[in-house]
C-alpha cells in the first residue's frame, strides 16, 4: 500500500495507524549438554544416528542436512559445505537454494562426527550397492533408490526416539536451538554462532538466543568475580609508597618513581603505614600533610 500512496494511486495508506499487538516469544524448550549426551548415546545404533548427531553439533536446519551430497563434505579439511535444502512442496520434495544468502556457508566438523559420517558412507556403499538408480556419491542420507529422505519421516523418527529415551520433549528443529545453546554456554561467540547457523544478521541471533541460561550466568558471574578479585590481589601486591622517618627527613618512594625527599617533623609511625585507630586521628592528619609536602617539594637526599 505503501508502493500505491508513492504511485498515487491511494491517497494515504490505510494501514498505516494499525496498531498490532505484541506478541512474546515463545520460550525456546532446549536440551542441557547431559541431556543431549544421554541422547547420542541411546542412537548410538541407529541408522539416522550421523544425521542426529551431524544436526546437533553444526545445528543445520532439518532441509539442509537432507539436502547434504558427499560432495559436500571435505574430508581432507573436516569443513562442511551447506549449498543446497530439501523442501516439501505437497506430496512433491524439491531442492532448491538455501533459505538465504547467508545460508551458504562452511562449517568445521569435529573428528567423530566425520568418522560416524564416513562410516555411514561405508554402509551406505555396501547396503545399496548395484541397486539401480542409486549413486553411493550423491546424498549422503537417501532412500535406497536414491531420493531423499521425507522431512516429516525424519521428525517422526525423531521424536520416537526422545519418547522412547525419556528425555525432556524437544522437536527435531530444537536440536539446533540446542546447538546454538549450549555453544554460547560453552563460550562460542555470537557472531560464531551467527555465522554457523547462517542467520542473516548477528542481531537475528541475539535476539533468538538472548535468553542467559543459569549456567552461563554462573560463568558469568565467576568470571567477573575472577577479574575483580584479580585486580584487588594485584593492587595488593603492588608495592606501597614508602614513608620512612629519619631524623628531619622523609623520602617517598612510589612505583616507577625516583626517589624524593622533604624536610618535616619526626613522625613514630610504622614504616610504610598509616597510623590506625581513633586515638591517633591528628596524627594522621599530620602524617597525610608530610606526604603531601613531600611530593611537592625536591631536596637532595644527605649522604
Amino acid at each position: 500500500m505503501n508502493t500505491a500512496v508513492k504511485r498515487g494511486l491511494l491517497r494515504r495508506n490505510p494501514a498505516a495507524t494499525v496498531e498490532l499487538v505484541r506478541t512474546q516469544r515463545p520460550r525456546r524448550t532446549t536440551w542441557n549438554e547431559r541431556d543431549a549426551a544421554t541422547f547420542l548415546s541411546a542412537i548410538a545404533e541407529d541408522p539416522l544416528h550421523p544425521l542426529y548427531r551431524m544436526l546437533l553439533i553444526t545445528g543445520l536446519r532439518r532441509g539442509e542436512a537432507l539436502s547434504l551430497r558427499w560432495c559436500d563434505l571435505d574430508v581432507h579439511s573436516s569443513v562442511l559445505h551447506v549449498r543446497q535444502q530439501v523442501v516439501a512442496v505437497g506430496a512433491d520434495l524439491l531442492i532448491g537454494p538455501p533459505k538465504t544468502a547467508s545460508g551458504a556457508r562452511s562449517i568445521a566438523l569435529d573428528e567423530k562426527t566425520l568418522q560416524a559420517l564416513q562410516l555411514h558412507a561405508l554402509k551406505a556403499h555396501l547396503t545399496h550397492a548395484g541397486q539401480p538408480g542409486q549413486s553411493p556419491q550423491d546424498l549422503v542420507f537417501s532412500k535406497a533408490v536414491g531420493t531423499p529422505l521425507c522431512p516429516a519421516y525424519v521428525s517422526r523418527h525423531f521424536d520416537r526416539i526422545v519418547h522412547r529415551t525419556e528425555l525432556p520433549r524437544i522437536r527435531l528443529h530444537d536440536l539446533r536451538h540446542t546447538s546454538a545453546s549450549l555453544a554460547v554456554a560453552g563460550g562460542e561467540t555470537l557472531l560464531e554462532v551467527s555465522k554457523r547457523l547462517g542467520h542473516s544478521s548477528i542481531a537475528l541471533t541475539a535476539d533468538v538466543y538472548s535468553q542467559i541460561t543459569p549456567q552461563v550466568a554462573r560463568q558469568a558471574a565467576d568470571r567477573l568475580a575472577d577479574i575483580l578479585v584479580g585486580q584487588h590481589t594485584e593492587d595488593l601486591g603492588r608495592p606501597p609508597l614508602k614513608f620512612v622517618a629519619r631524623g628531619d627527613i622523609v623520602r617517598e618512594r612510589g612505583p616507577g618513581q625516583e626517589e624524593r625527599a622533604s624536610r618535616v617533623q619526626p613522625l613514630d609511625v610504622e614504616r610504610g603505614h598509616l597510623p590506625t585507630g581513633r586515638a591517633e586521628e591528628d596524627e594522621r592528619a599530620t602524617w597525610s600533610q608530610a606526604a603531601r609536602e613531600a611530593s611537592k617539594v625536591d631536596v637532595p637526599t644527605p649522604s
